[in-house]
């Protein structure tokens, strides 16, 4: 599955530097990733499409939005009603990609939400593209 990752820390200005390492982390901590993800992800990030329910509610700090690529042909930006079951698939898939990429990236290495930002282009049978940050 191709996959890309760009993962971006925001409003670190309201941390110190002794903060950010007391967190496990670095002031440079951003992250992008272009590159192949094992396959055994497709089936359960398209269940978890397939089940979602879309809502026009504004997001919170911290959502996550989707938008799905069908054939090359962009299907517009969707938000999930389902945010934590997206939150939890982002984390895993992070997580996966970091592993891919032999990149360290604990779960304590865990910022609040209204701090991360991330973006992942997803290519299986379907594209996804979400954008959002993730807890």
């Amino acid at each position: 599955m191709s996959t890309a990752l760009d993962l971006h820390y925001t409003e670190r200005e309201e941390l110190s530097e002794e903060e950010i390492f007391d967190e496990g982390f670095t002031p440079d901590d951003d992250y992008r990733y272009k590159g192949q993800l094992n396959s055994v992800w497709i089936k359960p990030l398209q269940q978890l499409f397939d089940k979602t329910r879309w809502t026009s509610k504004d997001i919170e700090d911290g959502g996550i939005t989707v938008t799905a690529i069908e054939k090359g042909k962009d299907e517009g930006v969707k938000i999930p009603s389902n945010q934590e079951e997206w939150q939890l698939m982002a984390q895993d898939l992070i997580q996966a990609i970091y592993e891919t990429a032999k990149k360290r990236g604990t779960p304590k290495n865990r910022l609040p939400a209204s701090r991360r930002r991330s973006a992942y282009r997803l290519q299986p049978n379907r594209s996804f593209f979400g954008s959002g940050s993730c807890i």
